[in-house]
């Protein structure tokens, strides 16, 4: 999505594995610098660890300057606890 929160690139897929993405995540960042727009800096997925290379490979600059952070780093640190909400 962009700042206007409009969805800039979607794909339905027959499955999970992220090849069917390449092409289309190439094609979007040729894209942006084909109409003078930034690279995006910033991106969601509900599986860092497993989709990281393929989103790194297809978009450069989503590895820029990003420092991993484990998660067991600062055990001193409480974890924040998301309420349960009953659905009706």
């Amino acid at each position: 999505m962009n700042e206007f929160e409009q969805i800039q690139y979607q794909a339905f897929v027959p499955t999970k594995a992220l090849f069917h993405l390449h092409s289309g995540l190439e094609k979007f960042t040729e894209s942006l610098t084909a109409h003078g727009h930034l690279q995006p800096i910033l991106g969601f997925t509900d599986n860092v660890a497993g989709d990281a290379a393929t989103f790194i490979q297809c978009i450069p600059s989503l590895g820029e300057n990003v420092a991993t952070v484990e998660l067991d780093e600062h055990p001193e640190l409480p974890r924040m606890v998301l309420p349960l909400f009953k659905t009706l």
